[in-house]
């Protein structure tokens, strides 16, 4: 592999190890009394995903273990919308938040509340698609951008800890080339 190849692989690593995929945190609790409350709240905090006007959070609850989705906390700059599980029949229920504007940052905070119906506890991995519109929201075509699960003990990576990590590689695979290209060939 030529010193060029190598260098072009190396930094196609780098600048995709430093792409953070979004990291979406879930933590739910109980309000209400009695020994069959079902009713909780989860709070999503959301980081490594910078939204732009019209990007969408959608994070399903499976029409199986959930019956009503309610009171979303109002969050600055997003319109949200909550879609009933089993709405129709086998279809999960929608928590949506859509970006009105561009924001810089990448850390929000959202919430919403639950009725539980199945056993044990509330399931803290859910899964979560951000949808892009091309055109703008109103008309226009979406392109999912991502998806993944929610995690209780979700973290980024750190990007620091990435980037050298690269480097220290790519360091010793040049040394490894060099030491090739200037040991002698056996005949």
């Amino acid at each position: 592999m030529s010193i060029r190849a190598f260098a072009a692989y190396a930094l196609t690593f780098v600048a995709v190890a430093l792409q953070a995929a979004p990291i979406i945190r879930t933590g739910f609790q109980q309000f209400g009394y009695g020994p069959d409350n079902r009713d909780y709240r989860y709070v999503f905090d959301v980081s490594g995903l910078q939204f732009l006007a019209n990007d969408e959070l959608d994070i399903r609850f499976g029409a199986d273990l959930f019956a009503s989705l309610s009171n979303a906390a109002p969050v600055d700059g997003f319109d949200i919308l909550l879609f009933a599980p089993n709405n129709p029949p086998g279809s999960p229920g929608d928590f949506s938040a859509l970006a009105l504007r561009d924001f810089g940052d990448t850390a929000r905070t959202f919430a919403v509340d639950v009725r539980y119906i199945g056993t044990g506890p509330p399931p803290n991995a859910l899964t979560f698609v951000v949808n892009r519109f091309v055109g703008g929201a109103n008309g226009g075509d979406p392109i999912q951008s991502d998806s993944g699960v929610t995690s209780p003990d979700a973290v980024a990576p750190e990007p620091a800890t990435v980037v050298t990590t690269g480097v220290a590689l790519a360091i010793a695979a040049l040394r490894r080339m060099r030491r090739r290209a200037t040991a002698p060939h056996a005949l």
